[in-house]
């Protein structure tokens, strides 16, 4: 009898491995893998392109101006040096780095599933084909590869704060938290998850009436970490007095009721969103309502507990990250101007992570040597989870914002090569020539291409950037903006993609002729976009109004590789 269950378990374990395994050949970027555009190859890698490939990589004066894009940027606008992701682009080249920190981030994300489990449960053979599947999934979760370990190592980051609570593994532990530090980013995570932190250390040591110091020094490491490494963004920000990030301009839309807050909060806790999906947790919502039910019968059990207090946690968490939100928070961006620079809702990139520790408690308490049945309907349940998982990354590559994994949404999905069309944007440069030194700018096209090709950009996806700049550029677009609320919210209250736009194009109204979509009366001001510098428009889009804003058509390029079609404009 015990053969044929270790037997069962290790059939298990094959099996998520094996998924696992697959999982990565599939969906690692490659030149011939679909990838998503949005917030990733729009942006975040080909920002890191720039910076890797400008010869200032190791740059250490954070007012150094790096160009390429926006008429020059201060090096602190790109990635740290010491940032994992950028580092191995730099060593091993853009894309093969990439698909390395691809790899590196889910075997840590398997790693701290399954180590949380191993530690801090008690379990038998038979349920670590369990724990090993719940880590896979975890694993295999539509992450951003630029966050590296963001979200993916939250797990890893509660194991190694666990550890030190129990005084338990110190030196891994407090080598974790640091490593943790240098491989995440502080604005999206690395604050959030040290205030969580802080709020556990002060229970402990209120309920215990101790001091728990282990656990405040803990905190103290990894936020030193997190200063020394991110010294660039904490200058720049706070002590250079000259600089006014793009963020100082956003207007904050608070447009969440009470009823909002707490619908929205719930739904974040299941579903995630699109930068930090969870994938359908409501499929298992009969398993934790029956864990509930064994918490409340049995609450002196350690386990049990611990598992209170990361519902406790999540719950907090979700709630933090819509109250910002909420309509009655007037006041408090009023008195904290830093608020609508800092995004302070991004506690909910602790929540996947959370979820899937809560779903490990769950799955490995209910699971019990008596009922065979809810070990078989679990181990189903995982599978159809992994399904779904699958799904929601073929839907995130279309750049589509499916958070169940019941459907594959989005645009035609773009391969690495298909989007970046090297060859076509190569011979635009060539003709260009000596102009390329002056900028480009886009219409109805993302400037990443241009930038991978080393054409000097206008236009760009860029979290922070000067304000001035943001000032200027909305001169370019200011009669567009007037025509479209939608795009006045998008520049005004965000501007991270500080793109040429028009009021039709963001209302998807555009008409056709030619077999081009058509702008008949493009509102731009030319000679702004002289003032910075431009020579050429780049455009998927056919401008009716080209000869009032002095355009002259110069050339119609169409990719042999997807038919893709960009007319070259030049500004006269």
């Amino acid at each position: 009898m015990l053969s044929n269950k270790i037997k069962l378990y290790k059939v298990e374990t094959y099996v998520a491995v094996i998924l696992f395994i697959v999982f990565l050949f599939y969906f690692i970027p490659a030149s011939n893998h679909n990838i998503r555009q949005h917030d990733e190859f729009d942006g975040n890698f080909t920002s890191r392109y720039l910076i890797v490939n400008s010869g200032a990589f190791f740059e250490t004066n954070p007012g150094t101006i790096i160009y390429g894009t926006m008429n020059g940027l201060p090096r602190a606008n790109f990635v740290r040096f010491t940032e994992p992701v950028a580092l191995l682009m730099y060593l091993f080249g853009s894309l093969p780095g990439y698909a390395i920190a691809f790899i590196i981030m889910r075997l840590v994300a398997f790693l701290g599933i399954y180590v949380l489990g191993r530690d801090f449960l008690k379990f038998d053979n038979e349920k670590k084909g369990i724990l090993i599947l719940i880590s896979v999934c975890f694993a295999c979760l539509p992450y951003n590869t630029s966050y590296f370990l963001s979200i993916a190592g939250i797990p890893i980051a509660f194991w190694a704060f666990l550890n030190i609570k129990n005084k338990q593994r110190l030196r891994i532990s407090f080598i974790t938290l640091v490593l943790f530090a240098v491989s995440s980013n502080f604005v999206l995570v690395g604050f959030h998850l040290c205030f969580v932190f802080g709020l556990i250390a002060l229970f402990y040591s209120i309920k215990h009436k101790k001091i728990y110091w282990l656990l405040f020094a803990a905190i103290a490491a990894t936020g030193i970490t997190y200063i020394l490494t991110e010294y660039m963004m904490f200058y720049m920000h706070l002590f250079n007095h000259s600089y006014h990030s793009s963020r100082e301009g956003f207007e904050k839309l608070l447009s969440l009721n009470l009823k909002g807050v707490l619908g929205i909060s719930f739904t974040n806790i299941f579903l995630g969103e699109y930068n930090a999906t969870n994938y359908f947790g409501y499929l298992f919502m009969p398993f934790m309502t029956y864990y509930v039910f064994i918490i409340i019968k049995d609450n002196h059990d350690p386990v049990n507990r611990l598992a209170v207090l990361f519902i406790v946690v999540t719950i907090m968490c979700a709630l933090l990250t819509t109250v910002f939100d909420w309509n009655k928070m007037g006041f408090f961006y009023e008195t904290f101007s830093f608020a609508k620079i800092f995004n302070l809702k991004r506690f909910i990139s602790i929540l996947p992570g959370l979820f899937f520790i809560i779903l490990m408690f769950t799955l490995m308490s209910i699971n019990t040597k008596k009922n065979k049945v809810l070990h078989v309907v679990t181990l189903l349940t995982l599978y159809l989870f992994f399904i779904l998982i699958w799904r929601g990354n073929i839907s995130r590559n279309r750049s589509s914002f499916n958070c169940t994994g019941l459907t594959i949404n989005g645009d035609r999905p773009n391969t690495f090569n298909q989007f970046f069309n090297e060859n076509m944007y190569k011979q635009i440069k060539k003709d260009i020539g000596k102009d390329s030194v002056n900028n480009v700018i886009s219409f109805g096209l993302l400037p990443a291409p241009c930038k991978y090709v080393g054409l000097n950009v206008l236009d760009d996806y860029q979290g922070d950037y000067p304000l001035e700049y943001k000032q200027q550029f909305r001169k370019v677009i200011a009669r567009e903006i007037d025509k479209s609320l939608q795009l006045k919210e998008l520049f005004d209250g965000w501007g991270s993609k500080c793109y040429l736009y028009s009021a039709n194009e963001i209302a998807n109204t555009l008409q056709t002729k030619n077999g081009f979509e058509y702008e008949p009366n493009l509102e731009i001001d030319t000679e702004q976009l002289k003032k910075m510098n431009c020579k050429y428009i780049l455009s998927s889009i056919l401008i009716g109004n080209s000869k009032d804003l002095n355009l002259e058509f110069q050339k119609v390029y169409v990719s042999a590789l997807n038919k893709q079609s960009i007319i070259l404009y030049k500004l006269i």
